[in-house]
């Protein structure tokens, strides 16, 4: 929010914000919750990143982890839940969001990703709150550890 004012102050106006949204997101220090409606009534078009938080929703070590986190202690989200890829997409794209940009190493993720967005389906409130249950206890510095950096 600070950024928010200091554009207002300065006069300078954006068309477009990148964020991190995802389904961890609503359970600590959320950007969906606290960001995306003054955003929106800003009439920004918003493009989700980190939709699977660089990997380390999958238990993998990313570039702002930090050093005394353990590799061993980065849960794997999708390994202990019934969440998946495509509920990771499909949540995110079921937020008001223009774009989502995925972070794809590899052409199979790549795959993947397109063939989520060919089976999409805007997901219910009640659905989205189910997949946010699911994430809530990873929520948090250790798998959104791109949020300490503001911490």
């Amino acid at each position: 929010m600070y950024f928010l004012s200091k554009l207002d102050e300065l006069g300078i106006e954006f068309d477009t914000c990148q964020m991190p949204l995802n389904v961890c997101d609503p359970s600590f220090e959320s950007f969906q919750h606290h960001v995306l409606p003054v955003l929106l009534e800003k009439k920004y078009g918003i493009i989700a990143m980190k939709t699977m938080a660089f990997g380390s929703m999958m238990g993998a070590r990313i570039d702002t982890t930090p050093k005394e986190i353990l590799s061993e202690d980065i849960p794997d989200m999708l390994g202990q839940t019934e969440l998946t890829h495509a509920n990771l997409h499909q949540y995110v794209y079921s937020l008001p969001v223009s774009a989502l940009c995925s972070g794809c190493r590899f052409m199979h993720e790549l795959e993947e990703n397109v063939q989520v967005l060919k089976d999409m389906k805007k997901l219910s409130p009640t659905d989205m709150n189910k997949l946010e249950a699911q994430a809530a206890p990873f929520a948090g510095l250790i798998v959104e550890n791109y949020k300490r950096i503001f911490s």
